[in-house]
């Protein structure tokens, strides 16, 4: 059961990333707590007992780094390891990656070690041509391909997961429309963890402006659909 969730707002988070995300619980879990939480907050430990899932919410990655730092890290790990549920969107997928290439331009590369290792492989992005930081000049809706059928989403610099030929432990569950792998879900310890490169916490109010060759009800049907596939991987622990 997913009673009380915890989604991480702090330097680095978007401000629409973090509502839209709390609204997707609010409807989807309307029975639920839903509360942000800092990094201060995630440092004093004192949310693990009373927490069921961690949400690190699409922003920019380094701000998180430089927020929750080891000592905040090492806690999120141990939460999930002793049977805690961790969903990564977006820049909290790269968060979650052993190892992160962003390409701003080719001259701008974001690049380095990451410590939550939950993928131990490479996050590589953006996918998709246009991003620019704190701007909707990149946003796209974009096709993702799991289970034998299809939705549209939202996507603004999300990544792939690059294996890196190792032997991953885990499922990648969904994949963009080239064949690039964008969900990624596994057991971690007692507890379960699942990230995507793609935003799926958008509706069709926010994405209306991009929605110029798709119905509304077409998109958001499809949407909601990937929503409860998601949901269902992640609570199958």
């Amino acid at each position: 059961m997913i009673n009380t969730i915890r989604v991480y707002n702090d330097i680095g988070t978007s401000v629409l990333c973090v509502h839209n995300t709390i609204q997707l619980f609010h409807h989807f879990f309307p029975c639920a707590n839903v509360f942000k939480i800092s990094s201060s907050e995630i440092k004093t430990n004192k949310w693990i007992e009373s927490t069921d899932l961690l949400v690190i919410p699409g922003g920019e990655d380094l701000p998180y780094l430089d927020k929750l730092q080891i000592d905040g890290i090492e806690l999120i790990k141990s939460f999930v390891f002793n049977g805690g549920k961790f969903l990564g969107i977006c820049a909290g997928a790269y968060f979650s990656s052993s190892y992160i290439k962003f390409f701003l331009t080719s001259q701008l590369v974001i690049e380095g070690e990451r410590y939550l290792k939950f993928y131990e492989g490479n996050a590589i992005g953006p996918v998709y041509d246009g991003y620019q930081p704190n701007s909707e000049s990149g946003a796209h809706i974009v096709k993702i391909m799991y289970k034998n059928t299809y939705a549209y989403v939202y996507y603004n610099g999300g990544c792939y997961f690059d294996d890196n030929n190792n032997k991953v432990e885990g499922t990648h569950f969904a994949l963009y429309e080239d064949g690039k792998k964008c969900g990624y879900t596994r057991r971690y310890g007692k507890g379960k963890i699942l990230i995507t490169g793609f935003h799926f916490e958008f509706d069709e109010q926010c994405c209306s402006h991009l929605l110029s060759k798709l119905s509304y009800d077409d998109f958001e049907s499809r949407r909601e659909n990937l929503v409860r596939y998601i949901f269902s991987l992640l609570s199958d622990c």
